[in-house]
């Protein structure tokens, strides 16, 4: 990656900026439930609870003579999770190691639900049911939105692979109703090319190979390089690009992207 500078994507200017936010976009898929600044009100939430949490648990185990044992799990759990951010942290810190960023973050939901339940056991013990009804309704909206933003088709911060299938199954019903003997060539923009060139020539051992044929993998480069029969791309320059030699034959949009499939005139 260093050799690649693909570190130049994060960054050490803050854990809010360069971890918190994008977690959390890509968390609420870009969503603004509560308007433009959706994903900050949820940081202020997240920090505020995870902070008080620290600071209960502290208050603990000081109380307790500086010991955690098995009784307390909720200690514990605020411990390994101010633990994991302290660790983050000094690495960007005194290091210049990258914050963590979206997916390399996910990690800490898991810390931060044990440290949220264990303390909402504790509370639960001194104040009965009182915790659960503010655990009820925060369970309730976690749930919703993971509905809301479920999705099959691509991740988050890659949706180049998102119409693979899509496009292969575009190009094998061409080519069964012009009933051709010899396969199509398609080319792609090269970041959607990584998952094409997997199913083509990997995962199916050539079976696609009577109806669709690639070129090897290739870097960026100019577009339709190899003057194939369809060339798939989500760069509307090339389009453009190639509008003389190439006809739109089909388009799918996406919130935020849109992809063209081209056949050569």
């Amino acid at each position: 990656m260093a050799a690649t500078d693909q570190f130049r994507f994060w960054g050490v200017t803050s854990f809010y900026s360069e971890t918190l936010i994008p977690l959390l976009r890509a968390s609420l898929d870009n969503r603004q439930y509560l308007g433009a600044r959706s994903d900050h009100y949820f940081a202020y939430f997240i920090a505020g609870i995870s902070i008080l949490g620290w600071l209960l648990a502290l208050w603990r185990w000081v109380v307790n003579r500086f010991r955690v044992d098995a009784s307390d799990p909720f200690t514990f759990a605020a411990m390994i999770f101010c633990g994991a951010f302290l660790t983050n942290m000094l690495q960007a810190w005194f290091l210049q190691v990258p914050f963590l960023n979206s997916r390399t973050a996910v990690f800490y939901y898991p810390l931060f639900a044990f440290q949220l339940f264990s303390g909402a056991v504790m509370l639960v013990s001194r104040f009965k049911w009182g915790p659960y009804l503010v655990l009820g309704p925060l369970g309730a909206a976690f749930v919703a939105n993971f509905l809301i933003c479920a999705n099959l088709f691509n991740t988050y911060d890659w949706g180049f692979d998102a119409n693979t299938f899509r496009v292969l199954q575009y190009i094998r019903e061409q080519h069964q109703a012009e009933r051709r003997d010899t396969p199509f060539s398609l080319d792609t923009q090269w970041l959607e090319e990584n998952s094409f060139n997997f199913h083509v020539h990997e995962k199916h051992n050539g079976n696609y190979s009577t109806w669709v044929v690639m070129p090897s993998w290739h870097p960026d480069r100019p577009p339709a390089a190899d003057n194939s029969d369809f060339y798939f791309t989500h760069v509307e320059a090339e389009v453009t690009q190639l509008a003389g030699r190439y006809l739109v034959v089909w388009t799918y949009r996406d919130p935020g992207m849109t992809w063209w499939l081209m056949r050569r005139k």
